[in-house]
């Protein structure tokens, strides 16, 4: 047991625990399975804790000396708020797994449940200016994880060549249970690049957007909804809009992943061929703003595929180049549901070559082993769900692909 804060509720321990058991079901009498030569079921439950220990439930204060107002007089900033209530962040985990081999060894894996509960999770809220603060950090949300983990071996043939395949999928599904902060539409917005903005019953991380109503078909302006009806007035669209307005797409994490590899041995030759997949999961792209371009600067290729004239609403959904400058209209499309795709996809992750000299087969080599290699990395995509040119996991920049050489000798 251990405590940081030491105030009122925090006087008492705070305790950590955890414990397992695993079962050998393989050993037991009643086991007939002699094709499965080992199964074993495992089971451990318990508490992880985790503490920021740059808060106290103390007020804390920071001296500074630059004054706008009156040069050189020394004021005090409030760093740290009181918090009586502070107290650690709690994390209770259970996992279930079953391990299993058959009898010759060809056959092998696991698969393994796993189920989180997060309790008095460290967090910011925004309060009123007139407490001299801008946000409050505390124990605000709780969430819940469930997860499942599946990983199979198979040796596929032995003899001169050797084939393995190891295959590895899983599954975790993350949501908010409660959170008492609160959270702007902008805040929401902003978290598909991968930030952390709590919301009741929703991903842990989300992607939300506005409304997408289409293109006006005589002006080629992009339409939102306001008060339930289609709209260009993107700043009233912005203003009015509440967190409930918004479109929940989905996850911005993947919720399905995992790899396929497969190993070849030919006496000395060793290959292997990496294949992942990640699903479930969303992802906002970038397309052309104006505020950039009449500024001068030319940030997207979607300019030249733009509406036009009337018409073009039916083969494309870039808005037209406005007349003036509209940063209310940019906003509103950057953040629309119509850039927000799929990230699903299907990726040659890397393969590997190598040749290895041994001593056992050449006894005048000067050392034990040698290992001539070759390695690529993020080949390409196999298969994606969306049809824009651009990879799910790279949605602002091009992947980068690695070629490596080396040499590895054992003494």
């Amino acid at each position: 047991m251990s405590n940081l804060f030491g105030v009122e509720t925090n006087m008492r321990g705070v305790p950590l625990w955890s414990a397992g058991a695993a079962w050998n079901i393989s050993s037991e009498r009643l086991y007939h399975w002699d094709w499965m030569g080992f199964m074993r079921l495992k089971l451990t439950y318990g508490y992880n804790g985790n503490v920021d220990k740059s808060l106290s439930s103390l007020t804390a204060v920071a001296m500074a000396t630059r004054n706008i107002l009156i040069p050189n007089l020394p004021y005090a900033l409030i760093t740290n708020p009181p918090n009586p209530d502070l107290r650690w962040e709690r994390i209770g985990i259970t996992n279930l797994a079953l391990d299993f081999e058959s009898k010759n060894a060809r056959v092998g894996g696991s698969i393994e449940y796993y189920h989180k509960k997060g309790k008095d999770l460290i967090g910011e809220s925004p309060v009123p200016l007139s407490n001299g603060i801008l946000t409050y950090t505390g124990n605000f949300s709780e969430t819940k994880t469930n997860g499942l983990d599946l990983m199979l071996t198979t040796v596929n043939t032995g003899g001169a060549i050797k084939w393995t395949t190891i295959a590895m999928a899983s599954f975790i599904d993350e949501e908010v249970v409660s959170f008492k902060g609160a959270r702007t539409v902008s805040q929401y917005l902003g978290s598909s690049g991968g930030g952390l903005v709590p919301r009741e019953g929703s991903p842990l991380f989300a992607i939300y957007s506005y409304k997408w109503g289409g293109l006006d078909p005589d002006t080629g302006s992009a339409l939102g909804y306001l008060d339930g009806e289609l709209s260009d007035d993107y700043g009233k669209i912005v203003g009015a809009t509440q967190p409930e307005d918004l479109i929940l797409h989905g996850a911005a994490r993947p919720t399905y992943f995992g790899a396929l590899r497969n190993e070849l041995s030919f006496k000395n030759w060793n290959l292997s061929v990496n294949v992942t997949y990640r699903a479930g999961y969303y992802f906002r792209r970038r397309s052309v703003n104006y505020r950039d371009l009449l500024t001068g600067v030319i940030s997207h290729p979607d300019y030249a595929d733009r509406w036009q004239q009337p018409g073009d609403e039916l083969n494309t959904q870039i808005p037209a180049m406005p007349e003036v400058l509209n940063t209310s209209r940019d906003s509103f499309y950057q953040f629309s549901s119509v850039l927000v795709e799929k990230g699903d996809h299907v990726r040659l992750q890397d393969v590997r070559l190598s040749y290895t000299l041994c001593r056992d087969y050449f006894p005048k080599l000067p050392f034990q082993s040698m290992e001539l290699y070759g390695y690529a990395n993020n080949l390409g995509i196999i298969w994606k769900a969306t049809n824009i040119d651009l990879d799910p996991d790279y949605p602002t920049s091009r992947p980068l692909r690695s070629i490596a050489f080396g040499l590895r000798v054992g003494f």
